[in-house]
């Protein structure tokens, strides 16, 4: 595979996984339109059907790939984590009798520090997970970004469905490795 299918690839998952990307010139995301893959919305590019199918069939790793064997194993363990950080998320949002969070200090810091300890056993496993595919070592600076600017109080980057937050990096690993295993999200062990 030269530079430019490797590059079409890495764009291709990045839209697979992130929903869409933006960009305006990118001769890239222009090729992936032009080739009916994708399709320009707004300031936005999104996948077409076709797309998608193309993306599935590019990510997905051989049943004989010692990669897949490595993933899927290793899915009971995110499985772990992928809970906590839905518990997390949910921690921020709602107090534990499920009424909403009217963030007092103690409440909030003991949620942060949570994070502190979530995003330690994260990062050990995101770089376990990057030992068997290289390119998801990006999701442990992503989630490094997010964890950092939500303790320095920017709390939109806990659970922002808008934005690099540390639930949506999570949630983009996650569709990553299902894409690479081929499992629809009821299929794995999160």
């Amino acid at each position: 595979m030269d530079g430019s299918e490797a590059s079409r690839d890495i764009v291709l998952a990045l839209l697979a996984t992130r929903g869409h990307l933006r960009g305006d010139a990118d001769p890239l995301l222009d090729d992936l339109v032009a080739q009916g893959y994708a399709i320009r919305v707004g300031d936005s590019v999104v996948l077409t059907s076709e797309g998608a199918r193309e993306a599935r069939e590019t990510l997905l790793l051989g049943a004989e790939d010692p990669r897949r064997a490595a993933l899927t194993t290793y899915l009971p363990r995110f499985g772990v984590l992928d809970r906590r950080v839905r518990e997390l998320c949910t921690s921020w949002q709602l107090l534990p009798d499920g009424t909403p969070n009217p963030h007092h200090p103690d409440y909030d810091a003991a949620v942060r520090r949570r994070l502190e300890a979530l995003h330690r056993d994260a990062l050990t496993h995101v770089h376990e997970l990057a030992g068997t595919e290289p390119h998801l070592r990006e999701y442990a600076d992503l989630l490094s970004e997010a964890c950092t600017a939500f303790l320095a109080g920017d709390s939109a980057m806990l659970a922002s469905p808008v934005r690099a937050s540390y639930h949506t990096v999570w949630m983009w690993l996650h569709q990553d490795l299902r894409l690479r295993l081929g499992l629809a999200p009821e299929d794995d062990e999160t």
